[in-house]
C-alpha cells in the first residue's frame, strides 16, 4: 500500500477575514478524517507552522506589502515547505511503504 502525505491549509486567512467562513478549517477537518481512516496517510502540519509566532511574516508575506497574500508562500516559504515535505516523506514513508 502507498504512503500519502497530505499538507493541511493555513487558517490565517480565515482568522484575518471574518465573515468569509471557515474554509481552511473545513479542509483541515476533512484531511484529518481521511488520515484517521487510512493508516498509511499522514498530515504535514503547515497550519501550525504558519501560525507559530513570526512564521507568517517570514514565510507568507512577500517583500513588497502589495504583493503579500497572507496565504501563498513566498520563495523562502516555498523552500521551507519543500524541506518539510521531504522530511515528512523520509520520516513517515519508509522505503517500500
Amino acid at each position: 500500500m502507498q504512503c500519502v502525505i497530505y499538507v493541511n491549509t493555513s487558517t490565517l486567512l480565515d482568522a484575518q477575514w471574518p465573515g468569509t467562513g471557515t474554509t481552511a478549517e473545513d479542509i483541515n477537518a476533512a484531511l484529518d478524517q481521511v488520515v484517521a481512516a487510512n493508516p498509511n496517510s499522514h498530515i504535514l502540519d503547515w497550519n501550525s507552522f504558519t501560525n507559530a509566532p513570526g512564521n507568517a511574516a517570514a514565510y507568507l508575506y512577500q517583500d513588497a506589502p502589495y504583493l503579500g497574500t497572507d496565504i501563498h508562500p513566498n520563495p523562502d516559504g516555498q523552500q521551507q515547505l519543500a524541506n518539510m515535505e521531504l522530511a515528512a516523506v523520509q520520516q513517515d514513508c519508509p522505503a517500500g511503504a
